[in-house]
């Protein structure tokens, strides 16, 4: 939802980095849609290993997905920037790699 939004925002305010938003969001709805279709069993049982596993995973992924907006624009264009930003971002930590923030 808050990846439309920025999109929607993004096109109003006729922002370069539009496309990158719209590239992010069409990879995360297809990956989304992905883990959908394979995880269809509802006679799986879910164990606290396999929850475990599913968390870490989830937010390995959201990371993944939440970076590309940076790498495709080239604001960062360091893969390891660019996933610490986007990590730094989801966990409020307020640590940054970028200078100018304002």
């Amino acid at each position: 939802m808050h990846l439309n939004q920025n999109i929607h925002y993004l096109n109003i305010y006729q922002e370069k980095s539009f496309l990158s938003f719209v590239i992010s969001a069409i990879i995360a709805f297809a990956v989304g849609g992905f883990f959908i279709l394979i995880s269809r069993n509802p006679k799986k049982v879910i164990y606290a290993k396999e929850g475990f596993l599913i968390v870490a995973l989830s937010w390995i992924f959201a990371s993944l997905i939440g970076c590309l907006p940076f790498i495709i624009s080239k604001e960062i264009p360091n893969f390891f920037d660019a996933i610490f930003e986007t990590v730094s971002g989801f966990t409020t930590t307020g640590a940054s790699i970028l200078k100018d923030v304002t």
